[in-house]
């Protein structure tokens, strides 16, 4: 890293703001083994070695994005399975004023049919420490084409420059303390709800990877465990828990 660390508070999150890292979410993971509080996020201005899901790498261009990991010490192991979607609708809110923001199931974030975000949840339980939830956010911003994969987009690209990544930033954890506190069954139910409503893999078919293959299903709703609830040509139906999904057209 060029510089150390700069630590601050905004409520009562403790945030740790890097010019440089690996990846925010390995951070987050030594920080956790280490005893790091909850709410701790590490936020930088560039990887070195972004990661997203399944191993895929996160182009990470200082300036080019958001990038930022929550360090979580959920009470109950029944909410970590949502912990995505609180993230998602943390984003998708703070992100309201600027695009419209929708959800292919589990992680990524899309305006129209292009990916501009994505979120990686990584849990550990055998830890010396309570066990520990980090939960990684990437948004592109300042990105063009060239520096992005196919089927990709970013603030810039769609005409957004009034905006810094502070405020941002500030606006997810504003979104997500109040989700967060909220996971009791009762504001589960409600959250739910609102992720269907900007989900865009339901009332679709779908390819959706099972074990070490694919089989088309027809996607119906969530349930309040985090799983979604899909229909088989053979017409039965089976809850799914996040795996890599295609939409089909």
């Amino acid at each position: 890293m060029r510089k150390p660390d700069r630590e601050f508070k905004k409520s009562f999150v403790k945030i740790i703001a890097l010019d440089e890292v690996d990846s925010t979410n390995a951070y987050a993971l030594r920080k956790a083994e280490k005893g790091a509080r909850e709410i701790t996020v590490i936020w930088a201005r560039r990887q070195t070695q972004g990661r997203g899901r399944l191993g895929r790498r996160w182009v990470s261009p200082e300036g080019g994005g958001l990038y930022v990991s929550f360090l979580l010490r959920p009470s109950s192991r029944r909410v970590r399975p949502l912990l995505g979607f609180v993230a998602a609708l943390a984003v998708i809110r703070a992100l309201k004023s600027m695009v419209s923001v929708r959800l292919k199931w589990p992680n990524d974030l899309l305006v129209g049919e292009k990916k501009i975000g994505g979120i990686l949840l990584e849990t550990q339980s055998h830890s010396r420490n309570m066990p520990f939830v980090v939960l990684g956010i990437g948004i592109n911003t300042g990105c063009d084409s060239t520096e992005m994969p196919p089927g990709a987009t970013s603030l810039y690209l769609e005409g957004k420059k009034d905006y810094t990544h502070r405020e941002i930033l500030y606006k997810i954890i504003h979104e997500f303390t109040a989700l967060y506190r909220g996971l009791k069954p009762a504001g589960i139910r409600g959250m739910i709800r609102e992720v269907e409503s900007y989900m865009d893999t339901l009332s679709r078919d779908i390819k959706i990877l099972k074990g070490n293959r694919w089989m088309k299903a027809h996607a119906l709703c969530l349930d309040e465990a985090g799983a979604i609830l899909v229909r088989t040509d053979d017409g039965e139906c089976h809850k799914m828990f996040p795996q890599e999904v295609t939409h089909l057209r």
